[in-house]
């Protein structure tokens, strides 16, 4: 065997171990998972989504916005991204803080994302660090009334056990 074709076999082998183990570390992160840490984001951020779109939105993923991620966890981006579009939001599942009354109240699930004039949010398919302390997540709130909104692509970190932003890719308000 010549030492191209070892070299090939080498880099085909890696790339398999490669992409096993980014299925691996995001088979770990569980839908229960997913919509704890959503929760969590949107109580420390004071997302006050009462009612929530039941599809998520699609999240471009860009080299820049995986800078946060290390390498293997990059792979499992691209897993993730891949079946983003396959998951709908349960109901009952995602909650918001209210800081009047101190607690937790689930958000309305709506199936009709377009209605005139009701505010909602949309957000994508999280996309979850295997240590579970790095989320990739669109977030926007959208009045459906031509005046706009915000939203944008943000990474969230958990520190000190509080979800910050750490950075934020296509940001807007209208």
């Amino acid at each position: 065997m010549t030492n191209v074709l070892k070299s090939k076999k080498i880099r085909s082998i890696l790339l398999l171990f490669t992409i096993v183990s980014a299925y691996h570390f995001y088979e770990h992160v569980s839908n229960e998972a997913r919509y704890e840490i959503i929760n969590e984001i949107g109580k420390d951020n004071g997302f006050y989504w009462n009612k929530i779109c039941i599809y998520y939105d699609e999240i471009e993923i860009f080299e820049d916005n995986c800078s946060s991620f290390p390498f293997v966890d990059k792979i499992s981006v691209y897993c993730q991204k891949l079946i983003q579009k396959i998951n709908s939001l349960e109901d009952n599942k995602i909650k918001y803080y209210s800081r009047k009354t101190k607690s937790f109240h689930k958000a309305e699930i709506i199936k009709n994302c377009h209605q005139a004039y009701d505010m909602i949010y949309r957000i994508s398919y999280p996309i979850v660090s295997a240590d579970k302390k790095t989320v990739l997540i669109k977030i926007t709130q959208d009045c459906n009334c031509m005046l706009g909104g915000q939203g944008g692509t943000y990474i969230f970190k958990k520190i000190k056990g509080t979800w910050k932003v750490v950075d934020s890719y296509n940001s807007w308000i209208g």
